[in-house]
């Protein structure tokens, strides 16, 4: 069996700055959130809370990704517990490394001064073992330990290089919102992003029927749900090619994309209190499509209801580092299907007054189509 392993996590900063009666609610839908998704995944946990923060054991290595990904927790590190056999040397790289060590927090000037005494040894000791491993050179940069020490009552702490979580608020702390989902990258990490804010997510997928796009969709979706604290997402699959048939002959084919989308924001707008949900969300970003630019925007927003568009400002760049950085980087770069109605030169501005447009939109909206509620679970056989 393997060893039992102790973690300490904090509770992310904007948890921190709520007043006293919102702040513990937070901690607890956090803690609530927590253990359904450890039950999830099927993994057994031991949460203690330790000088408001929380100590975390686990024999399974898999719950260090846990705790990073999860919603409402801010830095998280695994803890030891000093005593006089301590394996230092079990904290050590095997090849070169660099190290900075801090003594971070202590409960009174005599703790304080323990904890600098053994900064110093460690300070000696590593020094040594630093210069042993440079004959271990290999031409790549050095490895780097980060250690923080803490003095309390109870003993001297170790926390090793720690690592920020996922931030923000729990899910479910916030509301739902409708997102327009593509599954890909940026409707991923806009997922992702509100998720992040406490908002409970629908996706709404709209189905041109091209082959294989509505599996990746959902494979998509399902891989979503590992955030989610009973790691299930809830789809909304609205078949749309008739609509965009319709289309290809109602508007002029170089605006086709305003119109496409002010579409799937009409339709969203009908379903808001069927999921229910509080706002419509989009992975938009500026100037990204012909679609998506400032005077594209303004056309397609022509309405009452909160739009929110959270990768709004991202470069692609970007797009594609939180996403490798949260460990959804495979399923953003699969390959979905081209739109088969997009104009080979689309315009970036259109000619029409949005208001104009909302007849051909109410009618194309009209078309009769039976959008199906799907939960999609959480599967560990989709991992790669």
């Amino acid at each position: 069996m393997a060893e039992e392993v102790t973690y300490l996590a904090s509770f992310s900063g904007e948890i921190g700055t709520k007043r006293a009666g919102t702040q513990k609610a937070l901690k607890e839908l956090t803690l609530e959130n927590l253990s359904a998704r450890a039950e999830v995944l099927g993994l057994s946990l031991k949460v203690e809370e330790f000088r408001g923060r929380l100590k975390i054991s686990s024999s399974q290595r898999e719950v260090e990704r846990l705790l990073l990904t999860h919603f409402g927790l801010g830095r998280v590190a695994p803890y030891f517990r000093i005593t006089p056999e301590f394996d230092w040397q079990a904290l050590l790289p095997a090849r070169p490394f660099t190290f900075e060590i801090y003594v971070d927090r202590w409960q009174s000037p005599e703790l304080k001064q323990e904890a600098l005494a053994l900064k110093r040894r460690l300070l000696s000791l590593f020094e040594a073992e630093a210069e042993k491993r440079l004959t271990l050179w290999d031409n790549h940069p050095p490895a780097h330990l980060r250690l923080f020490l803490e003095a309390w009552e109870e003993g001297i702490f170790l926390l090793k290089d720690p690592q920020p979580a996922a931030g923000g608020f729990p899910v479910g702390s916030g509301g739902r919102v409708l997102l327009l989902f593509s599954g890909g990258p940026d409707s991923l990490l806009a997922a992702w992003l509100l998720l992040r804010r406490g908002l409970e997510v629908t996706l709404l997928f709209f189905d041109d029927e091209e082959e294989g796009r509505a599996e990746l969709v959902e494979l998509a979706a399902r891989k979503l749900a590992f955030f989610i604290p009973r790691g299930e997402m809830l789809l909304v699959h609205h078949p749309f090619r008739k609509h965009l048939l319709e289309l290809k002959d109602s508007v002029p084919e170089r605006e086709r994309c305003f119109y496409c989308k002010s579409l799937m924001l009409e339709i969203g707008r009908d379903l808001l209190p069927k999921v229910p949900a509080g706002a419509l969300a989009t992975g938009e970003i500026l100037g990204e499509q012909a679609s998506q630019t400032l005077p594209a925007l303004q056309f397609i927003n022509f309405g009452k209801d909160l739009v929110l568009r959270p990768v709004l400002a991202f470069t692609k760049e970007e797009v594609f580092g939180k996403l490798t950085e949260v460990g959804l980087e495979k399923i953003a770069t699969r390959r979905l299907p081209a739109c088969p109605f997009a104009p080979e030169r689309p315009r970036t501005a259109p000619r029409k007054d949005p208001s104009k447009a909302a007849k051909i939109l109410r009618k194309l909206a009209r078309i009769p189509a039976r959008p199906a509620f799907k939960i999609l679970k959480y599967r560990r056989e989709d991992e790669d």
